[in-house]
């Protein structure tokens, strides 16, 4: 993948993992860290570990939306986070089927449900819909 070798993206997966972890016991309330999780949502990072993240987070997917944060801030993360516009104008990839299977998973019902301003719930909806249009 990318030119990694497999121990690197096992310790990439370890790595994620382990700050999954430190996000749900300690970090969920500290906005920095929101961002720093986020930067995992990015199509830059290999479709395991985004997969890894939202699976992990699942139950508090919620919490990766910072209160207050400025709209124009929210769409520059977001636009930043999806690899492109259609395949067939800018030449971008459709993303794997593992990180459309993560995204559509995020937005199944759960305990806490993903409201329609929710970080996640957006950059799932933008990343289905790019894919779904490049489908056709």
């Amino acid at each position: 993948s990318n030119g990694h070798s497999k121990d690197e993206l096992k310790a990439l997966d370890d790595f994620v993992g382990d700050l999954c972890n430190s996000y749900m016991e300690y970090g969920g309330h500290y906005p920095f860290f929101t961002k720093v999780i986020r930067l995992f949502l990015r199509h830059d990072f290999n479709a395991k570990t985004t997969s890894v993240v939202l699976t992990k987070l699942y139950p508090i997917l919620h919490v990766l939306t910072i209160e207050g944060e400025e709209k124009i801030s929210l769409i520059f993360s977001l636009t930043q986070s999806i690899s492109g516009g259609l395949p067939s104008s800018d030449s971008s990839r459709r993303d794997p089927s593992c990180v459309l299977d993560s995204f559509a998973l995020s937005l199944k019902k759960r305990d806490k449900e993903l409201l329609r301003n929710d970080y996640v719930y957006l950059l799932a909806v933008a990343v289905l819909s790019r894919n779904l249009a490049s489908s056709s």
